[in-house]
């Protein structure tokens, strides 16, 4: 997977989209685009632009790694959701799966936290139920940190689509600590939040992460 690092390079040199647009006439559309989508086309006039700008070589410019990922999202008869991460290693494809577990509190977050700061955890675990990661981290580990970002984005689209997808067949455990767990659908969980921005706080295998879900 190759990359541009634009956004990198800018922010490095304290540059701003407006500066470069009026210094190589690259119009500012172009610019973002190329800045928030790290998987752009790139014309190579453009680059060659860029590069003369920023005075870098293309080397520089891009940066790669020889995975690239695909996700596929799927439930299965008793509800269970999940998802398989694709990779192809050395033109042999490679398939890790993820259950995701969804709850309502989550006592074991961290004792940093307000258990109350999120509308709702998720927890993306192995399929096989082993604590620990041997598949896909030691990939996640390898890679530039544009793609640790990059797959950690993907991933929560992912889940994302999963809500979407399933939201009715969903189930979340809405029990309190030490109480017997309860189970109410997703659709009706986050139908009684009234909300359109959903707290959701994610559980990945390498990172806790925090993101909004629009609802």
């Amino acid at each position: 997977m190759l990359a541009n690092r634009l956004g990198v390079l800018i922010a490095e040199r304290q540059l701003s989209i407006k500066q470069i647009s009026e210094d190589t006439g690259i119009s500012r559309n172009t610019i973002s685009n190329i800045t928030n989508n790290i998987k752009a086309n790139i014309s190579t006039e453009i680059i060659d632009k860029l590069c003369n700008y920023l005075a870098v070589t293309p080397s520089e410019f891009f940066a790669y790694t020889p995975y690239s990922f695909g996700f596929i999202e799927k439930i299965d008869e008793q509800d269970q959701t999940s998802i398989s991460v694709s990779t192809l290693i050395n033109q042999r494809e490679y398939v890790f799966d993820y259950a995701l577990y969804f709850k309502k509190f989550d006592y074991e977050f961290t004792s940093k936290q307000r258990i109350d700061k999120y509308n709702i955890y998720i927890n993306v675990e192995n399929a096989d139920g082993s604590n620990v990661d041997t598949e896909l981290l030691p990939i996640y580990e390898k890679i530039p940190l544009i793609f640790r970002n990059q797959l950690t984005n993907e991933l929560v689209e992912s889940i994302f689509r999963v809500i979407k997808k399933y939201e009715h067949d969903i189930k979340v455990d809405v029990a309190h600590e030490d109480e017997p767990t309860e189970y109410i659908s997703l659709k009706k969980y986050l139908s009684s939040l009234n909300s359109k921005n959903i707290n959701v706080s994610i559980s990945l295998p390498w990172a806790d992460i925090s993101r909004k879900l629009k609802y």
